[in-house]
């Protein structure tokens, strides 16, 4: 019994010494228990990239690291009131001065095929005259440019063109001014839609481009999509879409990438490789002119300028107010251009159903004229701001960032949900739920007759041939 206990009290002598130094060591073996679970909780965060998103040394991060998206979700954290972080308290770590910034300026009007009115009302009371007026407005100013994004638009307006402005339109669309994105049918929600719905609209739109422009679009403008997934960047690699731009995905994800400078990434195919493509996400919510330059939605509202004349000439007192903008403008790009990782800049001018009227675009392109002016011929300022187009941009980033030792992150995994505020909008899963199987029958239904066509007329050909040579 002797032998045992010794043996006992050699393996645990904490409990067989005096009182003091019992309590000691068992001080000391708590303490190094819990820092051996701290290690291996933290060795496990780390693995799932939870830590690296904490970092403090976020150019580190933001240059050697990929993460999931899921993992990003986890490192959130909500105020009090409920909401994400604010932009005040999420400003960008550091300080990060640009050399000189080049700013692409591009004009754009977002029209849905349907929402509050039918297609047929928006096209006629709307989108009719922003697209004929888009063809007039760009061949009269030979340095404006245009994106539009929805093809069924396109047919539409087709059928009504007189020879003169068809010419004119193939002409625009060839030099890249009017630029088509992505060149599906329409701008279809990327969350529910099924993956053969998706194809199907696509088709319909590449081939109605390829048949009157004979063009392949090569970027895609999605501005109030709600989100997007990996799935359907992998369709539009497939079709050669390699850089696309958002606006519209989980806020405080938002707040973190702006805070982070990651607000520019590679989106990664989970399950296949090298089908990466490069994804833009514009830093503010509003895909009008509130959220274009900056953080300052007053400021930048002040962009729609259909409506007023600029003056930048120095012998007239009222035009301070001009000067002033100009100054309030170069300010918010500069705190928008801390967002990103380089000195090239993207600015998108329009919102929701603008550009209607001759005015509008009259007034739009010469007060920005006067304003680019202004600016770049301020030297103190070092900016080049100037009308582009999204490819022009892209191709730009890639000069910039064949140059650099930052290399833009790997993002993998869905982009969803979407958030406005504290907001989840995810009821688009479950809401509806008639109208959504109504279209899945539907599309049963289509798939069913092409592929009977698709059988048939090889069939029928080959019966035709015969007779037809015989006769």
């Amino acid at each position: 019994m002797k032998t045992t206990a010794r043996r006992i009290a050699r393996c645990f002598p904490v409990f067989f010494t005096s009182k003091r130094k019992r309590t000691r060591r068992i001080v000391a073996l708590f303490f190094t228990l819990l820092f051996l679970g701290i290690y291996f909780v933290l060795a496990q965060f780390e693995q799932t990239g939870l830590i690296g998103l904490k970092m403090s040394n976020t150019r580190t991060f933001a240059s050697e690291n990929s993460f999931s998206w899921d993992s990003v979700l986890d490192a959130l954290e909500h105020t009090e009131e409920g909401d994400f972080l604010r932009y005040d308290k999420g400003k960008t770590k550091g300080k990060q001065t640009h050399d000189k910034l080049k700013v692409i300026v591009l004009l754009h009007s977002h029209n849905d095929p349907g929402y509050k009115y039918t297609y047929d009302q928006y096209y006629f009371n709307k989108t009719k005259h922003v697209l004929s007026l888009a063809v007039e407005k760009l061949m009269k100013y030979q340095d404006m440019t245009f994106i539009w994004t929805d093809t069924c638009f396109l047919d539409r307006i087709w059928k009504e063109l007189s020879d003169e402005m068809k010419a004119n339109l193939k002409y625009l669309v060839k030099t890249g001014r009017f630029e088509i994105s992505l060149g599906a049918w329409v701008s279809a929600d990327e969350c529910v839609t099924h993956y053969y719905s998706y194809i199907d609209q696509l088709i319909e739109g590449y081939s109605w481009i390829r048949q009157h422009f004979d063009v392949f679009p090569n970027v895609s403008f999605n501005m109030d999509q709600f989100g997007t997934s990996s799935s359907i960047h992998y369709i539009r690699r497939k079709v050669g879409i390699r850089h696309s731009v958002y606006n519209h995905i989980h806020k405080g994800t938002k707040v973190f990438f702006r805070k982070n400078r990651l607000l520019e990434f590679n989106l990664k195919q989970s399950l296949i490789n090298n089908m990466d493509s490069f994804v833009h996400v514009e830093p503010f919510d509003d895909l009008g002119f509130k959220g274009s330059c900056g953080p300052s939605a007053k400021i930048c509202s002040k962009l729609a300028l259909t409506k007023t004349t600029l003056s930048f000439d120095k012998s007239l007192p009222r035009n301070a107010t001009s000067m002033d903008f100009a100054e309030q403008l170069v300010s918010q790009i500069r705190l928008k251009s801390e967002m990103y990782l380089h000195n090239v800049l993207f600015l998108p001018v329009g919102d929701d159903l603008v550009y209607i009227t001759s005015q509008e675009w009259d007034n739009q392109y010469k007060n920005l004229k006067k304003l680019m002016q202004y600016i770049n011929d301020k030297s103190k300022w070092k900016i080049d701001i100037q009308f582009g187009t999204l490819s022009q941009y892209f191709r730009e980033l890639e000069k910039v960032a064949s140059k650099s030792v930052k290399q833009f992150p790997t993002v993998s995994g869905d982009l969803f949900p979407y958030t406005r505020g504290p907001k989840y909008w995810s009821g688009y899963f479950t809401t509806r739920q008639f109208v959504k199987r109504l279209g899945r029958e539907l599309q049963e239904s289509v798939r069913a007759t092409e592929m009977l066509i698709a059988f048939t007329i090889p069939n029928t050909i080959e019966r035709i041939q015969p007779i037809s040579n015989k006769v």
